[in-house]
């Protein structure tokens, strides 16, 4: 809350002194104590309608010709098993041999300029069945680099994303506020401290960003993540470990300090939604 100004005095008061005319000294302003700091304002997701937003739900119902006008918000439903390579085999010599298929994120860049410079959300992966985690650092840093437009990114179980996936976030993409990677309760992701130290040392980098959710990542993050909190006071960044029966930790900082959130039942956690104490 800004200070209301004390009203100025004019100094054109005076008094006599042994007949010579000397100018009152302005009054002081009153001190006030510092108003408490107001309540940080929680962070709202944004949504878009329907009829801007494209929802796949499963492989079969995948279309690349799907991918056209003025689309703000693309989701892949928990039961679509997006990749980066489709998976096909082929017989030879009786051994099996991956060829390069369909690619989930290419295709959206491969959409063009305008249709990926409309694109604001991206939406993918479920952490109890594990699709998501077929993703690369190198696809993501594509699909950043077509769609520096998004400000809200939630990728689950996407345990092979590294640090170098969530810079490229924040390097693409200005304007980003919530990014979400999270790896699962089987198997952690590789998002290290390197990157959350980079964040911290340029403010520039990302300066929008509200939102940093990193589960089911690296115990070694602690100390990165701390030091963050501190650097970026209005960022809300989630650490911690789910787990199946329901006695995973979420570690939540704000401003430097850490609100801990345990054994509230996280088995099964699904994204930044699951997060329903929030």
């Amino acid at each position: 809350m800004p200070r209301t100004k004390a009203a100025l005095t004019n100094g054109k008061r005076s008094i006599n002194n042994r007949g010579a005319i000397t100018k009152q000294k302005p009054k002081a302003r009153p001190t006030r104590k510092p108003s408490a700091a107001s309540p940080q304002e929680e962070y709202s997701m944004k949504h878009w309608p329907s009829e801007s937003s494209l929802y796949f739900k499963d492989c079969a119902v995948w279309d690349e010709k799907k991918l056209v006008g003025n689309v703000k918000s693309i989701a892949f439903n928990y039961e679509f098993d997006i990749r980066e390579y489709g998976h096909q085999f082929q017989l030879h010599t009786n051994n099996e041999s991956l060829i390069k298929g369909s690619q989930h994120l290419d295709a959206i860049v491969a959409a063009g300029p305008e249709f990926c410079r409309s694109i604001c959300q991206f939406n993918c992966g479920d952490s109890e069945s594990g699709r998501g985690s077929s993703l690369s650092d190198a696809a993501v840093s594509r699909l950043t680099a077509a769609c520096p437009n998004l400000v809200h990114i939630d990728m689950d179980s996407a345990r092979d994303l590294t640090g170098a996936a969530l810079l490229a976030i924040c390097r693409n993409c200005p304007n980003i506020e919530f990014i979400s990677i999270d790896g699962n309760d089987k198997c952690q992701g590789h998002i290290g401290g390197t990157a959350l130290d980079t964040l911290r040392a340029d403010k520039k980098l990302a300066k929008e960003l509200r939102v940093l959710h990193l589960v089911d990542q690296s115990s070694s993050l602690d100390k990165a993540v701390k030091a963050l909190s501190k650097a970026r006071k209005k960022l809300e960044i989630t650490v911690g470990d789910t787990d199946k029966w329901g006695d995973g930790t979420i570690d939540k900082y704000l401003g430097g300090k850490m609100d801990v959130l345990g054994g509230c039942g996280f088995g099964g956690f699904g994204g930044f939604g699951g997060l329903g104490a929030w």
